[in-house]
């Protein structure tokens, strides 16, 4: 049986928590929102574009390495950036 999405982002999130500062978990992570997980993508849904360039810039690795762990080394990610009442899929740089 396959496990539900969210609770597959918490395990995530766990592990980001843990190799965070508080503030910057609670910044960057804590308010993404897992959204999709189909044929082996994930799209989490944040905020805005300076959210998505930052985590990329910053924290690429460590996501990669939570996702991977937790999702499997399949998954490929992507992200939902709400616009003004709607939301854009941008594409993630690879999860290594």
């Amino acid at each position: 049986m396959q496990k539900d999405i969210n609770i597959l982002w918490t395990e995530c999130q766990q592990i980001l928590r843990d190799n965070l500062s508080p503030s910057a978990y609670q910044t960057w992570f804590a308010p993404v929102l897992a959204v999709q997980y189909v044929d082996d993508v994930l799209v989490l849904q944040v905020k805005s574009q300076f959210i998505v360039e930052y985590i990329e810039e910053n924290y690429l690795d460590l996501l990669s390495c939570a996702l991977r762990k937790v999702f499997g080394p399949q998954v490929q990610l992507e992200y939902r950036v709400l616009m003004a009442g709607s939301a854009i899929n941008v594409p993630s740089a690879p999860v290594k």
